[in-house]
């Protein structure tokens, strides 16, 4: 029996809301790093120098275990000397010191078996011996002297001879033992008595002894051989330097720290006592566990208050702006937004003279929402970057209060913000805000009023010189990065002649002239719902651009009814002709580099409504011939209207394409008309998602039946002429 594994389908509102938890979390986090970096080191009252008297008696606050450096140190260093030096036999030396002895003995043996005349086979000899002593050596038995003298030399190179100089040196440094390593046998290695380690020279000594007893009768022998072993017992201990500091590095670490206990209360110093070295130790450890304490109930602290902040913040959105608190983008916004802020705050307080306070652009967190998203957002981020601003600088009082006062002045002062130059206006009134609120905290404070009113002109400074270049500068690359309008790009895009409505004045006259009207009608009903009027102007103009490609397939775009393209095709595809310019739309404005925003109309102004022209058609076609149209089958493909905007875009376009085929234009008809339409698209579904209320449904009604009566509104007719035509006289005139 085969089982089947049904993958689960990821839910992309869970997947949105990990996401805003994430963001949530992150910018906490990063918020609570940036306001605990101290500006600079904590200061204590342990005013004491190492070897001077202590200004007074010091008790420790709490118990801890000192670690008594100096000692642990000395330990340390006694026990890494202690260490014997590795040296190692030199086998390579050994071996060679051995080829010579064997060859300069087989030469002997080959003279005294064939004795030659001359000097010369002794130039070949590996040792320097005299003449004397060569022939003391011949006249004697080589064989047997070459036993001896081989015993005698092995049993110095495998015990290993150490340089006279070197062994003074080690004994003037107090070593007592050395490690020997390459030893023949089992026994690698092993620790000896320094003075047991022989040198050339004691090592000579030992065997002159030894001549005197082996051969007492033959003096020139026993020259001739001392003189050959002191050609053959040369040094070979080499010092192994790596070996030896590893193992002295092994042994310092080895030493356990050397620690005493200091109980609560316990005198570390009393006042006048000269402060030696192991007391100045235990007060920098006191020192240091008070500085770690007080960092993490300062973070602790932060932490809580920030969390406070993030969380009324978020609660506001959730229940004031719930479209703001659901869109992951804009909330990416205003987290990146603040951060920024914060660190731009963290620099300024870094500033060298005392009045950086007086320079925090505070007020650029709230202007710059309300300008990028809306007005609501503003009031909500200025209080928080108050509070914020309070851990920040310690809750200095006129840093909270211009951050609030100012922030919310230029929010208001922002309405309407339009024109870069308004700019200016902006950050006087921030300006303004912040002289008023630091002169006035100062006069309270009983400040002298020139001194007030100097530190209050730090304030106009923070509003021409800070505030305002950081939001001409943040505000164009933040609507970059999000995709998002102001009014002053709206404004730009409002301009008639931008290349996409000048192709439309040219190739769909009629979708040109349909436009306007449309946006005429939805800049006048969010104007009465409070919403952004302008987004919806020119939302309005752009809505319709999908049209341009196919412009003769539309009936606005038609003369004549004998100019309907759409007689010599099937419903199926006049419905996929007409539902294209959505597609189409979407191409063009990205080919032209709209924005995010304005791109949102060309889909949602339609929503996932039908083309019920077609579809009608269609299904009268299908009821003749027994067969059923599913109307789902000629719907946009959406989305829905997302935003108060869209949904009053798509409503005012379709009150202005049904306003066309009213009969009889009255005002009666008109307001039967809207509500038939306006009801029509309630009741299909497409409001659902935008955040419309019935009272902005009532508004946007009533808009569109007072503008619609002004469009169509009639003339008196004029009473004709009795006099001649003044065309006619013109020609007759010339006929004359």
């Amino acid at each position: 029996m085969k089982s089947t594994l049904i993958k689960k389908k990821k839910n992309p509102v869970r997947i949105k809301t990990a996401a805003r938890w994430l963001l949530f979390v992150l910018s906490c986090a990063v918020s609570v790093l940036i306001l605990s970096l101290s500006r600079e080191p904590v200061r204590w009252a342990l005013f004491v120098r190492d070897g001077e008297p202590s200004p007074r008696t010091i008790f420790a606050p709490f118990g801890l275990t000192v670690v008594n450096q100096r000692a642990t140190l000395a330990q340390r260093e006694a026990a890494s000397r202690a260490v014997p030096d590795v040296y190692t036999i030199d086998a390579e030396l050994n071996a060679r010191l051995n080829s010579d002895l064997e060859e300069t003995f087989a030469l002997f043996r080959k003279q005294k078996a064939h004795p030659s005349s001359g000097d010369q086979w002794g130039d070949s000899l590996r040792v320097n011996l005299s003449g004397s002593q060569i022939q003391a050596i011949l006249e004697d038995d080589p064989a047997a002297l070459h036993s001896w003298a081989g015993t005698a030399a092995r049993k110095y190179w495998e015990s290993g001879l150490l340089d006279f100089t070197g062994k003074m040196m080690l004994l003037n440094e107090g070593k007592k033992e050395i490690a020997l390593r390459g030893l023949p046998g089992p026994d690698k290695e092993k620790t000896v008595s320094l003075r047991q380690v022989a040198t050339p020279s004691a090592a000579l000594e030992d065997l002159n002894r030894r001549l005197a007893v082996d051969f007492p009768k033959n003096r020139k022998l026993r020259s001739a051989l001392s003189g050959l072993m002191a050609e053959i017992l040369k040094p070979n201990l080499k010092f192994n330097e790596a070996e030896t500091q590893a193992r002295q590095k092994k042994a310092f670490q080895d030493v356990p720290d050397i620690t005493e206990e200091i109980k609560k209360n316990q005198i570390i110093v009393q006042k006048g006592t000269i402060v030696t070295p192991e007391i100045h130790e235990k007060l920098r450890a006191v020192e240091a566990k008070r500085r770690t304490q007080q960092i993490l109930q300062k973070v602790l602290g932060t932490f809580l208050i920030v969390l406070a902040g993030y969380v009324l913040f978020a609660l506001y959105l959730r229940f004031f702006d719930r479209a703001l608190f659901g869109d992951l983008k804009r909330q990416s916004l205003m987290h990146l937004l603040l951060i920024l802020v914060l660190v731009a705050e963290r620099f300024a307080l870094e500033f060298p003279y005392g009045y950086a306070a007086y320079l925090l652009p505070a007020s650029v967190f709230p202007v710059a929402l309300s300008l990028l998203l809306n007005r609501r957002i503003g009031v909500p981020a200025a209080v928080l970057i108050a509070v914020l601003n309070a851990v920040l600088t310690d809750f200095n009082p006129e840093v909270v209060l211009y951050s609030v006062m100012g922030g919310m002045v230029g929010i208001f002062a922002a309405i309407g913000l339009r024109k870069r130059s308004q700019f200016l206006k902006v950050s006087l009134a921030i300006g303004l805000a912040n002289f008023f609120v630091i002169f006035g905290y100062n006069a309270i404070r009983e400040i002298p009023l020139p001194e007030a009113a100097q530190l209050g002109v730090y304030g106009i400074v923070n509003g021409f010189l800070i505030s305002m270049p950081l939001l001409f500068v943040l505000l164009p690359v933040l609507e970059h990065l999000f995709g998002l309008v102001t009014d002053i790009t709206l404004l730009e895009l409002s301009d008639l002649n931008h290349p996409l409505l000048r192709k439309m004045v040219i190739e769909a006259p009629g979708t040109y002239h349909h436009s306007l009207v449309v946006s005429s009608l939805a800049e006048a009903a969010c104007q009465t719902i409070g919403a952004n009027s302008l987004l919806a102007r020119v939302g309005g103009y752009f809505h319709d651009i999908g049209k341009i490609e196919k412009s003769q397939y539309f009936t606005e775009n038609q003369i004549s009814k004998e100019t309907d393209r759409h007689g010599r095709l099937s419903p199926s595809m006049s419905y996929l002709v007409i539902a294209s310019h959505v597609k189409d739309g979407i191409e063009m404005a990205k080919k032209y580099k709209l924005k995010e925003a304005i791109i949102d109309f060309i889909p949602q102004h339609q929503g996932t409504c039908p083309v019920y022209y077609f579809y009608k058609k269609a299904a009268d076609g299908a009821q003749a011939a027994d067969e059923k149209v599913n109307i789902d089958d000629y719907r946009y493909p959406g989305p829905k209207p997302q935003s108060k905007e869209t949904a009053v875009v798509l409503l005012a376009d379709s009150v202005e394409a049904a306003s066309r085929s009213l009969a009889h234009i009255t005002p009666a008809s008109i307001e039967d008309m809207v509500k038939e339409v306006i009801n029509g698209k309630f009741i299909d579904g497409q409001l659902e998602e935008c955040n419309l209320s019935l009272q902005d449904v009532r508004k946007i009604q009533d808009s569109f039946v007072h503008n619609l009566i002004g469009i169509f509104h009639t003339r008196i007719q004029y009473p004709k002429s009795d006099a001649e035509p003044l065309w006619q006289k013109i020609v007759e005139r010339k006929t004359e």
